[in-house]
Order: C-alpha cells, then structure tokens, then sequence
C-alpha cells in the first residue's frame, strides 16, 4: 500500500472518530499538503455501503463511518505516526514520523508529474484556510479581500467548489447577494504555511500566480503605451525619444512584476491570524 493511501485512510478514521463518525474531504486538509481531488479519490475507494458510507448533504459530499457514529467523539491520537503507528517527528507535523514524512513527500512529487496536483491545492488551501473561521454565508468579496487571488478568480474557484460538493452556494435573500457555506474546518496557519510552502516545491502551483502577473504585465503596457501617447501630443516629446524611453520603463516594470516575489499571506474571515 502506498504512503499516501495508507495515511489518508488512517487519518480520516482518527479525524472521523474526533469528529463523531461523519466528515467531509475539507476536513482532512488541514492535516495533509494534497488537493481536495486526492483526498475525494481516496475517501471514495474506501466506501463500500457498510464501514463508510457517502452521501450528499445540502449540497456538501459527506462521509459516515456507522461504527462511530453512536461512540461520541474521542480526542486525536498525538504523538504517534498515522502510517506506520512509530513515535511521530512532530505533533504538528502531519503526525508522521520522519521515514513516513519522507515517503509521503517523495510520493506526492512523483505524482505531481503526471496529475499536476499542485496546480489545484495551491488555491484550495488558500480558501479553505481564509474561510476556516467563519461561521455562515460569506460573501464573494469578504474571500478576494483576504485573497492572493483575483477577484475573478476567486468567484470562479468558488463556484467550482461548490460544483464539486466541497461548499454550498446560497442566496442572501435580503440582498440578492451570492454567498458561500462552507463545512466549519481548523486549519492553523503553522500548518498552512508548511502546506503551501511544500505544495509551491512543483511548478505547476504557480499556474494562477503567472496568471496574475501576466495580467498586470499587459495592463503595465497599456498604460505605457497610453502616457507616452499623450506626451507626444502634450509635451512635444519626439516620437524616437518616447520610444527609447518606453521601452526602458517597459522593460523594467515587466521585470519587476515577473521577478517579484509574493510574500503578502492570506488572512482569515473574522478572525485576528
């Protein structure tokens, strides 16, 4: 059995029994550097109508494990590795020992070249992590404000986590507004921090920040373009001069926009980080 399965199978029956027998893929992110996709992957090969059952709820794909629902919620086994059940290197690290840690790692990069998982967890923990402290709808806005991301981007992950049964979409009647629920998550920003900066190792984690900055790049030479426009007609300025010129700032702002790195962090609804 592969490092991946064996610790994504144990951790979501520990993280079930703390949680009173029912979770849904959401609730294992805070534990694990994956996309939501590995972990539905995995929770789906462990159903079979009788130890895990799914079903939909309000929109939201659920897991039950039957034997625990009746047994109360226990506390999470600290200190021991959820793979191979050895002292754990740290309590907060994923709750694997080195050996295991090192596996795991080595496993989910390899996996990497040919499902580009980075590619999707890199903004999904990003979401999940800024609305892990809410409690109710939250707003389009309320999310990009705290977000790395656009605001467009932001309303189109939403709504693909919606469509994917990891939120539920509900209007806000009073203001015809579109809002998001979310299953109410723990997602401490020590461990997001490990999670991003691992998942951000492989390339692909960086498909929506070249994004952004292939946006800003070209509205950086739009408004080059437009001033130097407006001093050949204002300010006289030959044309060579102003081309010369342009082409400097141009060159420099695409630099600068393309090399810098980004170092804002995304902050949590209605709550101090």
């Amino acid at each position: 059995m592969s490092a991946l399965k064996a610790t994504l199978e144990n951790l979501a029956e520990r993280v079930a029994a703390s949680e009173g027998g029912r979770i849904t893929p959401n609730d294992l992110v805070p534990y694990l550097p994956v996309s939501l996709e590995l972990i539905e992957q995995h929770l789906d090969e462990m159903v079979d109508g009788s130890v895990v059952v799914s079903h939909t709820d309000e929109g939201v794909k659920t897991y039950e494990f039957p034997e625990l629902l009746d047994a109360g919620p226990r506390s999470m086994e600290r200190g021991t590795c959820i793979h191979c059940g050895a002292e754990a290197s740290s309590e907060e690290a994923m709750c694997l020992c080195y050996a295991c840690h090192n596996d795991l790692g080595q496993e989910l990069m390899r996996l990497a070249e040919s499902t580009a998982w980075p590619a999707d967890a890199v903004w999904e923990h990003e979401l999940l992590f800024i609305t892990s402290t809410a409690r109710g709808p939250i707003r389009i806005a309320d999310v990009a404000g705290r977000s790395r991301l656009t605001l467009s981007q932001v309303k189109q992950r939403l709504r693909e986590l919606a469509t994917r049964g990891y939120a539920r979409a509900v209007i806000d009647e009073e203001h015809g507004v579109l809002t998001y629920e979310f299953p109410p998550i723990t997602y401490r920003r020590a461990a997001y921090r490990r999670h991003d900066a691992f998942i951000r190792l492989h390339p692909s984690s960086l498909k929506d920040e070249w994004e952004v900055r292939i946006v800003k790049s070209l509205l950086a030479l739009v408004a080059i373009v437009v001033v130097c426009f407006v001093l050949t007609f204002v300010a006289r300025i030959s044309p060579p001069v102003l081309i010369l010129g342009g082409a400097v700032v141009a060159g420099f702002s695409l630099w600068r926009i393309l090399t810098k790195k980004t170092r804002i962090e995304p902050e949590r609804i209605g709550q101090e980080s």
